[in-house]
This record gives structure tokens, C-alpha cells and sequence, in this order.
């Protein structure tokens, strides 16, 4: 029983660290993904909803941006 959860702890541990070194070389990649669907949102053409008021695909975009900065 030990033993399983040694196994169990070693392989977290393992699998946080690899996850830790790729995260940073993988932020530029992250980024470029959020940037190409804020693009499509601000793009798509469609009436986003907030609060019971109607924005366009710039204002939403904008508010997201802000929510993501």
C-alpha cells in the first residue's frame, strides 16, 4: 500500500515538473492562441450580450482584453 502511493507521489512530482519547465516555453504559444481568438471574437461578426446591453465585436473584444490583463 506504501509503495502505491510512493509510486503515485514520484509520478505527480515527475509530471509537475515537466508541466513547470514546458509552461515557459509554451507562454508564447499561449499568448498567440489568446490573441487569435480575441481577434475572432472582435471579427465574428455577431452581438455579444452583457448586462442586458448589445455590444459589438470591438467592445466585446475590449472587455476581455481588460478581464485578461
Amino acid at each position: 500500500m506504501h509503495y502505491r502511493n510512493f509510486k503515485f507521489s514520484t509520478a505527480l512530482i515527475l509530471l509537475i515538473i515537466l508541466l513547470v519547465s514546458q509552461s515557459a516555453e509554451s507562454d508564447e504559444g499561449v499568448n498567440r492562441e489568446i490573441n487569435h481568438l480575441l481577434q475572432y471574437i472582435e471579427n465574428a461578426g455577431c452581438t455579444f450580450i452583457r448586462n442586458h446591453k448589445a455590444y459589438d465585436g470591438a467592445q466585446a473584444r475590449a472587455h476581455i482584453q481588460k478581464k485578461y490583463d
